[in-house]
């Protein structure tokens, strides 16, 4: 399955990404471009995680380093906790509190930054 990002703008300005398919070391660099893009935009950014299927160790490392940039230039960053394997994989590689806010657990809900 391919990868793909929806773009959806919120009335408060933020840009609602919608991350469709895999993200595996193949795509990668899409997600890189996607968020690189808002980030010198310096848009406010939520990363909506449901509608993924896949997601491994590079995927998370883009969205790990996306955060950390927004949140050192003052810019709004939130990534939702997906559903199924997603937000298995951000549970069990002990980054979902972390990136998605709220307290650890394959439950944990979204929290805004």
């Amino acid at each position: 399955m391919d990868f793909t990002a929806e773009r959806q703008h919120e009335s408060d300005g933020t840009v609602r990404l919608i991350l469709h398919g895999e993200i595996d070391v193949a795509a990668r660099d899409v997600l890189r471009r996607v968020l690189e893009a808002e980030r010198r935009a310096r848009t406010p950014v939520l990363v909506v995680l449901d509608q993924l299927d896949f997601l491994d160790s590079s995927g998370i490392a883009e969205l790990l380093d996306a955060r950390r940039q927004a949140l050192a230039e003052g810019v709004r960053f939130a990534v939702t906790p997906g559903t199924g394997h997603v937000r298995h994989v951000l549970w069990a590689s002990g980054v979902l509190a972390h990136l998605c806010g709220g307290r650890e657990g394959p439950d944990a809900r979204l929290a805004l930054h």
